[in-house]
């Protein structure tokens, strides 16, 4: 009897994905990001542990709102290219984790979210539907109402900010950076200050005092 044949190596999948983009002044697209897998071979569909790399790099794409191209030139929503591997509903709640844990750095230490134990609800609805449409719409509301509640915080925010002297020299303010008070200018939304270290700083996180 003949030795069965050796089994055929092909190039790992997860180098067959990235995200494009167009650059308008050499009329062409660039690879912006991409697993940085380099095709390893293989006898299965990915190398080992890059099934993982690839989920990663499918979240991050979501978290970003980016869509992902493949090698044929095919672009889609990173779930949908998770869907060709199984390995759709992980990167859903990756993506959805991922909001909850960007919105919960938000918070002053002590409070609790409203938002954030709302989307852990929908997280929950998400991972239990099997209604692809309807996770969509769920995940797109998630997003929808954490981009309003941080676009109301900025408002409250320009709403305390004090009337500009006649001269138009920025006044000087109080405000809390992360545990720390410090005194500053306020333009456009940011705060310009002097940290610890005596080096100028701005920054669009902080709250007038």
């Amino acid at each position: 009897m003949s030795k069965s044949a050796k089994k055929t190596q092909t190039p790992c999948e997860c180098a067959n994905y990235s995200i494009q983009r167009w650059i308008e002044a050499e009329q062409d697209w660039e690879t912006a990001a991409s697993t940085n897998c380099p095709g390893t071979l293989t006898t299965r569909t990915f190398a080992p542990g890059h099934d993982a790399k690839l989920k990663g790099f499918l979240i991050r794409a979501g978290l970003a709102n980016e869509e992902v191209s493949d090698n044929q030139g095919v672009t889609a929503h990173p779930f949908q290219m998770a869907a060709r591997y199984g390995f759709e509903q992980m990167v859903r709640r990756g993506v959805a984790g991922g909001i909850i844990k960007r919105e919960s750095k938000k918070l002053k230490r002590g409070e609790r979210s409203e938002l954030a134990d709302a989307a852990q609800a929908r997280v929950d609805a998400l991972t239990h539907d099997g209604n692809s449409a309807r996770k969509e719409r769920e995940l797109a509301a998630l997003v929808a109402a954490e981009e309003a509640k941080h676009a109301a915080e900025l408002a409250e925010q320009a709403k305390a900010l004090p009337e500009p002297e006649w001269d138009d020299e920025p006044q000087v303010v109080k405000a809390k950076v992360g545990r720390w008070t410090y005194e500053g200018t306020v333009a456009d939304g940011e705060f310009t200050y002097t940290n610890g270290k005596g080096e100028a700083t701005s920054t669009t996180k902080f709250t007038l005092v």
